[in-house]
């Protein structure tokens, strides 16, 4: 009887809950594209275009009416969106979603994003300042207009929507600059290696050979598993919420010089591989008024675009995936726990109060603290802010610079020598931008701040004490390396390696250089090459990383190992005909990714269980930072050119040393289980379309215990 009761119970609130978004629906003040509307703060009327996609064409007499128009345009469409992404740029997303979000919001203050954002305000050039005051203006014009016609997401939370400030527009940046950092991940998870493992097993972690007698930093005497577990969680809860979870993500651009194209044009391609999700991060818009006549792809919130093309010029990013991130392990004064040791000499801890609002429940006042490297972020787990040992970070996202101002001048560039100078005051998050104008230039440069550090790799925490490991400023725009008009007429960047590491260190979280050579391989195979070819490479799914990894399964396999299992057999069949692609139809496909999965925690995850919790995930990368996929993709890769290396071995069997190629067996034989648990005992029901898929959950539905609330 109870049981019915309940099932009833859970039927109402069901039917309830449909009932209230049902009405809330019918009440949702949805943009209008047609008509007029008469706004305040405009000086001139401004003319919008909807084309058939629903991108606005945005005509103005003026650059303050231009940009004010795109303000609002933005917010029309984007209000919720942007209240989170300022809520997330202030640490305030536990005044909208309650006491869920609150170590989220202590996670961001100390990192410090908001810190960022407003001196990237103060450091802006004028003329930038009064653009973007406009779109401000306009977004807040339009928050003015609706009134308490709230559209439905501020309804079920029973919340206002967040005033636009300047400091918005600067910290989504230095948002985006903290998803896209590769950093933090694995000099945390290297050096929880280091302490529990030594140096000889970290260095079979790296994804790359390290030189004889490179310099390490002396080891840190620290556990850095509660800093890790803290950590990720709110790294995790935060992307989720913002849309950028998404792992073994990355971008592509390239340019193709006329003397290769079909029309005798340079042609440019840029696919930014951001996380699917909806609302899109992206806004495409077309802007004219004024300087600009500009077209391409915003961030909502930020009407410049950020990739794109003007009369002049076109332009495409990809993530340089730089090391932009330093850990430093900091002594505190066990006399007075206010002071931390550098040089010989006592230093005060500076400190900061800030009180975060939480909704429907008590304001919670933090302390934030860091040293002259940068926040102690530590001390966002209570069991580390006693510790006589802290870290600190510094990271460029935190240094002044004046994103903004460049895309300003991309948006504005005529020539060669003007992409230059806008590439000058742009330091994170680091991107490679690949360059074509209508004379028939194509280019490539690196617009990003690269620090200048002692010894070469920066993968491990540093000490503190000394200003030894100190940053010596940035590399000179001038030593950084470009290209103009190649000979070969040809420039891709697919965030693999595009500067090496010889002259300064730049990064070696770099991504398996799979997608690089795939593009190569396609347009380098095309004498003359169309748009089309263009659209065409963007749609390949053929994998070469895939293609070679497969053959390794297919090699630890002899036949008298095979015995009687007809879909084993099958399934090294398959992989030794694969030719790496990822169709929607290939069998192949879903084999080889659980295979590969399997592989990964066979080989890494015993010795990483025993670090603790989250340490292999984060490893793999699932988390969000496509770094960590990477590192952890050429470090296999690594090992299985070697032929081995001691992670290969499992802990756990003490009485047996584990080959390389039982470990391949092993994994294969666990991966055609899992396949016919997802798909079935049959190969001919086996495709990738079945399990590749993808969900839109909305941003409210990301929230934890919203549904509770409900």
């Amino acid at each position: 009887m109870k049981l019915v009761k309940r099932a009833g119970l859970i039927l109402l609130v069901g039917v309830v809950i449909i009932l209230v978004f049902v009405r809330l629906y019918l009440d949702y003040p949805l943009p209008e594209y047609e008509g007029e509307l008469i706004l305040k703060g405009l000086q001139e009327p401004v003319e919008v275009f909807f084309d058939e996609y629903a991108v606005p064409h945005v005509y103005a007499a003026n650059e303050q009416d231009l940009f004010f128009a795109a303000g609002y345009i933005m917010a029309r469409e984007r209000l919720f969106q942007m209240t989170v992404t300022a809520a997330t740029v202030e640490g305030r997303l536990a005044e909208l979603f309650g006491k869920s979000q609150l170590e989220n919001d202590i996670f961001l203050r100390t990192w410090g994003i908001s810190k960022a954002a407003q001196l990237a305000v103060e450091n802006m050039a004028p003329q930038t300042r009064s653009l973007v005051d406009a779109s401000v203006a306009g977004v807040n014009r339009y928050i003015d207009d609706i009134g308490s016609d709230l559209q439905i997401e501020f309804k079920l939370l029973g919340i206002k929507p967040i005033r636009w400030e300047v400091k918005h527009a600067t910290g989504y940046g230095k948002l985006m600059a903290y998803f896209l950092s590769q950093s933090w991940y694995p000099e945390i998870l290297y050096g929880q290696v280091r302490y529990m493992f030594g140096d000889d097993k970290m260095k079979e972690l790296w994804p790359f050979v390290p030189d004889e007698g490179s310099d390490l930093p002396p080891p840190a005497v620290f556990d850095f598993r509660p800093l890790w577990e803290a950590m990720s969680v709110a790294d995790a809860g935060i992307r989720k919420l913002n849309g950028m979870r998404g792992g073994h993500l990355g971008s592509n651009n390239w340019v193709i010089g006329g003397k290769r194209t079909v029309s005798g044009k340079p042609i440019l391609a840029n696919d930014p591989h951001l996380e699917f999700s909806q609302p899109a991060k992206w806004y495409e818009m077309h802007l004219v008024g004024g300087r600009f006549n500009v077209s391409g792809a915003c961030l909502t919130g930020i009407p410049l675009v950020l990739l794109g093309q003007n009369d002049s010029c076109a332009w495409g990013f990809t993530n340089l995936m730089t090391d932009d991130v330093d850990f430093y392990l900091e002594t505190v004064n066990p006399q007075n726990p206010k002071q931390y040791l550098y040089d010989g000499e006592w230093r005060n801890i500076e400190e900061r109060k800030e009180t975060v609002k939480v909704k429907g429940a008590s304001d919670t006042t933090i302390v934030i603290r860091q040293t002259h490297h940068g926040p102690i972020i530590s001390d966002i787990h209570y069991l580390l802010r006693e510790s006589p040992q802290v870290l600190a970070f510094r990271w460029v996202g935190h240094e002044l610079t004046d994103e903004l101002t460049a895309l300003v001048k991309l948006n504005l560039m005529s020539n060669w020598d003007e992409f230059t100078e806008a590439t000058k005051t742009y330091a994170a998050p680091g991107q490679n931008v690949v360059y074509a104008d209508v004379e028939g230039n194509i280019g490539w440069r690196p617009m990003v701040w690269i620090p200048m550090r002692k010894g070469g790799e920066a993968l491990v925490p540093l000490p503190g004490e000394s200003s030894e490991w100190n940053w010596q400023g940035f590399v000179p725009h001038d030593e950084l390396p470009y290209k103009l008009n190649p000979p070969d007429g040809l420039i891709i960047t697919a965030n693999h390696q595009t500067i090496n590491n010889d002259n300064y260190y730049v990064s070696n979280l770099w991504i398996h250089p799979s997608r690089y050579e795939r593009i190569a391989e396609r347009l380098g195979s095309l004498e003359k090459i169309s748009p089309d070819d263009v659209a065409a490479t963007q749609l390949d799914v053929i994998s070469p990383y895939a293609r070679e990894m497969a053959q390794h399964f297919v090699r630890a396999f002899h036949a008298e190992l095979l015995g009687n299992d007809t879909n084993l057999k099958h399934a090294v069949e398959l992989l030794r005909e694969w030719n790496g692609s990822f169709d929607i139809e290939s069998a192949a496909a879903p084999l080889f990714s659980c295979a590969q999965l399997r592989l990964m925690e066979n080989i890494y995850a015993d010795e990483m269980s025993l670090m603790g919790d989250r340490f292999f995930t984060g490893w793999i990368g699932p988390v969000g930072a496509a770094g960590n996929w990477s590192l952890s993709m050429r470090n296999l890769n690594t090992v299985l050119k070697r032929g081995g290396s001691s992670w290969v071995d499992n802990v756990e069997t003490t009485d047996h040393e584990e080959t390389l190629d039982e470990i391949l067996r092993q994994s294969l034989e666990e991966g055609v289980r899992e396949v016919e648990r997802l798909l079935g005992p049959s190969p001919h029901g086996w495709a990738w379309g079945k399990i590749h898929t993808l969900s839109h959950p909305h941003i409210i539905g990301r929230a934890s215990g919203l549904m509770d609330r409900l």
